[in-house]
This record gives structure tokens, sequence and C-alpha cells, in this order.
């Protein structure tokens, strides 16, 4: 039922990669949603991974009310090392403006995976874009999976990787896929069984130091594989950003990059994360 104040709508979406992205049209997100509303945006979202609001310009606080509908929202304010909250608001973070050399991003990366129980979805509103670069990568994890050989995807539900528990790069080299402290971690398994669909994908992350229980040398080899696979170009949706623009994904079925191309041209916005209440990341 309806109350005071909510919308019904019916939402559409227009796909935009074959397996992975959507674009919502006839949506206003300054408009509160009644339960079948958010019933079609949350089936949307698990079906599409990636769902773009185009142009929709909402407050912070604007953003929050629609991050309640997918769940408890992420709070920034206790101990969290990452971006720093935007105005007062402890659940929404700052993104940029960086400068050229000072900003994070360009690895391929889930949100909250130093957590035992990581965030599910993520939301992201830039409100100033350079006018021309700086999109976002997003990669369906489970379409990688799928494309991977049957004894491999075997082999693979076997293993459980270690997501370093540091909130903030260490500085070691990049290069020598030792960016993170890989002493200090949780364990989560390399191929996840999606809880709400019962779908398997890869589980990956650039937080990811080294693979349980095998050789480092033999690790170090499997995750570049891995890595270099799930972000190819076949399982991908580039999103070329609008002022506006309120992308949201599901950490749990794909993993995104963001693009430094544009040199010193502003680009900035706001973020919100959903938690997945009692949910781990467990093996099919």
């Amino acid at each position: 039922m309806t109350t005071t104040g909510e919308v019904a709508v019916t939402v559409r979406v227009r796909n935009l990669e074959p397996t992975l992205a959507g674009e919502v049209e006839g949506v206003s997100l300054h408009d509160e949603f009644d339960d079948a509303t958010v019933a079609q945006v949350r089936q949307a979202l698990l079906e599409r991974k990636v769902l773009v609001f185009r142009e929709q310009n909402i407050t912070p606080d604007e953003l929050v009310r629609f991050t309640r509908y997918l769940g408890e929202p992420f709070r920034r304010d206790h101990g969290y090392a990452g971006p720093s909250t935007f105005g007062e608001n402890p659940y929404v973070g700052k993104v940029g403006p960086s400068p050229v050399g000072e900003r994070e991003g360009g690895t391929w990366h889930l949100g909250g995976t130093w957590q035992e129980r990581p965030i599910i979805f993520e939301l992201l509103q830039l409100c100033v874009v350079p006018p021309v670069g700086g999109p976002t990568l997003f990669a369906d994890l489970q379409a990688a999976y799928r494309g991977l050989s049957a004894p491999l995807q075997t082999m693979l539900r076997g293993i459980d990787a270690a997501h370093s528990t540091q909130t903030t790069p260490s500085g070691r080299k990049a290069g020598a896929l030792d960016t993170f402290d890989p002493d200090t971690f949780v364990a989560h398994p390399v191929v996840i069984e999606h809880p709400e669909t019962g779908q398997p994908g890869l589980y990956l992350t650039s937080r990811i130091t080294h693979l349980i229980g095998i050789p480092r040398n033999e690790s170090a080899a499997i995750l570049a594989f891995l890595r270099a696979h799930a972000s190819d170009a076949q399982f991908q949706y580039r999103h070329r950003w609008m002022p506006g623009d309120l992308v949201v994904w599901d950490n749990r079925s794909c993993w995104h990059a963001a693009v430094d191309d544009y040199g010193d041209q502003e680009r900035w916005g706001f973020k919100t994360g959903v938690l997945g209440g009692d949910w781990r990341p467990s093996a099919p």
C-alpha cells in the first residue's frame, strides 16, 4: 500500500550490455518510493548488477534515503580510513576532487572486503565531471566465472583468498602485487554463491594479497590470470558520466575501476554503501 508522500511507479530498464548494466527510465529519485517500487528496483539490480539513473542530481540526504531502500547504510565515522565524509552525514563519503598523482582508483576492486561481512551494494553520484574522460568501468564477475574451463572452475571453488584488513594502501610497490599488508587479512572464497540469486561468481579485488594454502609464486600467477580474465572487455560496461548521474552496483556480482585519464579537470561527488546484515561470502 502506498502511504502519504510515497510514489508508485513502473520501473523500466534499458539493457546496456548483454549480461551487465541497465539504465532506469522514468524514475525520479527525489520521490519517496512505495514497497512495490523498491522491490522492482532491487530485482532489476540483481538481474543487471549495475543500474544507471541519469542526471538525478539528488542531495546527500536523498541519497541516504534511497540507500535505505536497499538495506542498512554503511557508517564512515567509526574508524574507517577511506574517503572522508561529505558534510556532517556519517553515511556519505566524499569522492574527489583529487590532484593528479594523489588519486585512488585505477585498480579493479570491490567495496569493503576487508570486513568479515562486506558491503553488498554501493551507490555513487558524480556532481561535477570532466568534459572528456573519467569513466568508471564495471565487469561481470559471474560471466567471468562462466567463461572459465570446467577444471579451473572446480579448482577455484576450493580456494580462499586473503583480503588485507588495511583500510588504506601501505605504500608498497604495486607492481610487486604487494600494495596491501599480506599479514593481516580476512579470508573469503575465490568463488562465491550470490545469496539472493544463487549464481556462482568470482570474488576478486585489489586488496587480495595471496591465495591461502597456495605457494606464493603459484598464487601470484593464478591471481594475475584471474584479474586479467575478469576485467576483459567482453565482461565490461563503461559508464561515461553526466553530471548528476547515480550509479548503483552489486558488489557480490561485479567489480569496478575508475579511469584516471582526465588530467587536471574536476571530477567529484559522493557515495554510500549498503551492509548485508549477517551475510558473509560463502562458496557454492
